[in-house]
């Protein structure tokens, strides 16, 4: 990405991260919203923003309600930045974070399944004594 894609990227970021963090006055949206990146288009006129929202039950009716939002969240958004041409918001589930939290829990779980192995390497002890009588 140029620079001056990431420059924008990191605007929008910022801006919608602020208009967020202000509160939406939509019932649909609700929950903890984070912006987690932003893509913004070659030409500078869209912008991809990629949001998590926590806990997972409230992603599919905040989703409809950013959709619904967009032209009034674009407004906000357009007011935070002193950009001449502001790109196009469009607004997309970002579920990094809940497949992250998965693979973490899945490792949790072989890791507690066998105690012994993870704590202490095979031989270790045979190893451990062996070198105090020399």
């Amino acid at each position: 990405m140029g620079h001056r894609r990431e420059q924008l990227a990191s605007v929008v970021h910022r801006a919608v991260q602020e208009v967020f963090t202000r509160g939406l006055n939509d019932p649909r949206i609700r929950g903890m919203l984070t912006v987690t990146e932003v893509d913004v288009s070659p030409d500078t006129r869209d912008a991809i923003v990629h949001v998590s929202i926590l806990p997972a039950e409230f992603q599919a009716a905040t989703m409809q309600g950013l959709q619904a939002a967009t032209m009034r969240l674009q407004r906000l958004v357009n007011s935070q930045m002193d950009v001449r041409r502001p790109p196009h918001l469009r607004f997309q589930l970002d579920e990094r974070i809940k497949k992250q939290a998965e693979l973490l829990s899945a490792i949790r779980q072989a890791v507690g399944e066998k105690p012994d192995e993870a704590a202490e390497p095979p031989g270790a002890s045979d190893q451990a004594g062996g070198q105090d009588d020399s």
